[in-house]
């Protein structure tokens, strides 16, 4: 590669045009003023055309989002361009305006161009499907605006119908189900009744996260009652304050605490319904996100964890996306428990979408209509099929919502 030094450059007459070969550096070492000039050009480039190995500090301008883009290492071995004007984490503050509206006194999100920034800036009141971009692009997406839980709104990032989760992009959204977990799609994200489909938004990959709520819910609507609803829990993102999930699930690794305590609130419309199983030796049950009380242990007072491969204390697969501190209890290694499962312990195993406190088998009850294929499925090469799970007590409809703010 060749360096060009000089105290001053001039091109050539007629057009006065300074040209530098491919692979030679222009270095500069004091002031670079531009006079006369109308623009700057810089390197321009679709989101796929991003060169994943940049050196921090470079700027480029994405011809997909329309905003100029800046490189930021987050931490050794670790970067990402970010949208110029956001945090480190790349993503727009919440308030900010971005590329597609949002700024000064707000917008309706009603169409791309009227897309809002944060859920703080959409002006729109009625629960419904809104624009949104948050530095990435437009994109649509569930907004829960009517008297929400915990007076402010909430985004909807995905719900697991029990009934049918292998619906979703790489089949049913066990552990190994990177496709869902790791990558950026969608599915049914215009769906203005979502509660009863599977479900995944944008949201997923693009909303900062402050705060999460986990909603247990009947499929009939999102309404904060009792008939809508058997539960919520909702817990504070201590860790990565304004990352998306997507990243958290992808980039922040293994066995980490989410939260600094347990829910910041919760509701247990009808508690005592999961019940205990005094048939085996574990001494945890219930929902880990809505449940209260039970068999004498507080489970809204565990903290959230993701990404966990010791849930249980299974001696084979042990592993969940998202669960709580009461997971690391390793009382009884045939439980399951959590959202996004991957579980065995001495060839008994199974993965599964979304389970309450499983000590299996006996006196327990699983989530969806049906005990195998849709929420539930065998692992490979495990002796323990999911029916196992519901001979007993038998299934409970019930879905899990995912919102964050």
């Amino acid at each position: 590669m060749s360096h060009l030094n000089v105290g001053s450059i001039q091109g050539n007459s007629p057009n006065f045009r300074v040209t530098l070969e491919d692979g030679s550096v222009l270095q500069v070492n004091s002031d670079f003023d531009l006079v006369n000039q109308q623009g700057f050009p810089i390197p321009n480039g679709t989101t796929a055309g991003r060169n994943a190995s940049a050196k921090d500090g470079s700027l480029r301008f994405n011809t997909v989002s329309g905003q100029l883009e800046v490189y930021y290492t987050i931490e050794e071995g670790t970067g990402q361009w970010c949208t110029v004007g956001t945090n480190t984490s790349g993503y727009i503050a919440p308030g900010a305006s971005s590329g597609g509206g949002g700024g000064g006194g707000g917008t309706d999100g009603s169409s791309a161009a009227k897309a809002a920034s944060s859920l703080s800036t959409l002006t729109a009141t009625t629960d419904g499907v809104y624009w949104f971009d948050n530095g990435g692009g437009p994109y649509q997406s569930y907004a829960k605006l009517e008297s929400p839980i915990d007076t402010n709104p909430w985004i909807l990032t995905f719900n697991l119908n029990t009934n049918n989760t292998s619906d979703h992009a790489g089949g049913v959204p066990d552990w190994h189900n990177t496709t869902f977990w790791q990558n950026e799609n969608q599915l049914n994200e215009t769906n203005t009744s979502p509660w009863d489909a599977s479900y995944k938004s944008h949201a997923f990959s693009q909303y900062p996260v402050k705060e999460i709520l986990f909603m247990t819910h009947k499929r009939t609507g999102f309404g904060n009652n009792a008939t809508d609803l058997q539960g919520f829990g909702v817990y504070t993102n201590n860790a990565h304050p304004d990352d998306t999930l997507q990243n958290m699930f992808t980039n922040r690794g293994e066995n980490f605490y989410v939260s600094n305590g347990g829910r910041s609130t919760w509701q247990d419309y009808n508690p005592g319904y999961l019940n205990h199983n005094n048939q085996r030796p574990q001494v945890r049950a219930g929902d880990l996100f809505h449940t209260g009380n039970i068999n004498g242990y507080n489970n809204q007072d565990d903290r959230l964890m993701f990404n966990v491969t010791n849930n249980w204390c299974s001696n084979s697969q042990a592993r969940a996306r998202i669960t709580t501190a009461a997971g690391q209890n390793c009382t009884y290694g045939y439980t399951s428990g959590g959202v996004g499962i991957a579980h065995r312990h001495n060839g008994w195993g199974m993965y599964a979408a979304y389970d309450k406190v499983s000590a299996y088998c006996g006196g327990t009850e699983i989530y969806g209509t049906s005990s195998d294929g849709y929420n539930y499925t065998s692992e490979s090469g495990g002796s323990y099929g999911p029916n196992c799970m519901g001979r007993y007590n038998g299934t409970v409809n019930y879905n899990l919502a995912l919102w964050v703010r």
